[in-house]
C-alpha cells in the first residue's frame, strides 16, 4: 500500500506561512527533526483546513517522488563511477551526473 492509498489526513500549507510562524516564535529549523516539530506545532496552533486530493492525483505525486528518488540514486552511482573511470570516459558521465538537481 502506498501513502496515496492510506487515506491519511493532510494539509497543503503555504511554506511562507510556516516560515513566518517560525519567525514569530523566534525559531529557525536547522535540522529535519526541528523542521518537523515546527510544522507539527504550526498545525496544532493554526489548525488549517484539511486538504483533499483525488486518488489519481495522489498516485501521480507518489510516482513522481519515486522517480525523483530513482534519478538521485542513478546520479550518485554515476558520480561514484567518475572516481574510478579513466579520464577519457569521464565525459560520458559528466552530462548525466550534473543534470539532476537536489
Amino acid at each position: 500500500m502506498t501513502w496515496a492509498n492510506a487515506n491519511l489526513p493532510f494539509v497543503i500549507a503555504n511554506p511562507i506561512h510556516v516560515k513566518r510562524f517560525a519567525g514569530a516564535l523566534g525559531q529557525r529549523a536547522k535540522t529535519d527533526k526541528l523542521a518537523a516539530q515546527l510544522i507539527a506545532h504550526y498545525g496544532e496552533a493554526i489548525q488549517p483546513n484539511l486538504s483533499q486530493l483525488k486518488p489519481e492525483t495522489m498516485q501521480a505525486m507518489s510516482d513522481l517522488v519515486a522517480r525523483r528518488n530513482q534519478l538521485l540514486v542513478m546520479q550518485t552511482m554515476e558520480k561514484n563511477r567518475l572516481q574510478i573511470l579513466p579520464k577519457g570516459l569521464a565525459m560520458t558521465i559528466k552530462p548525466i551526473s550534473t543534470d539532476f538537481k537536489n
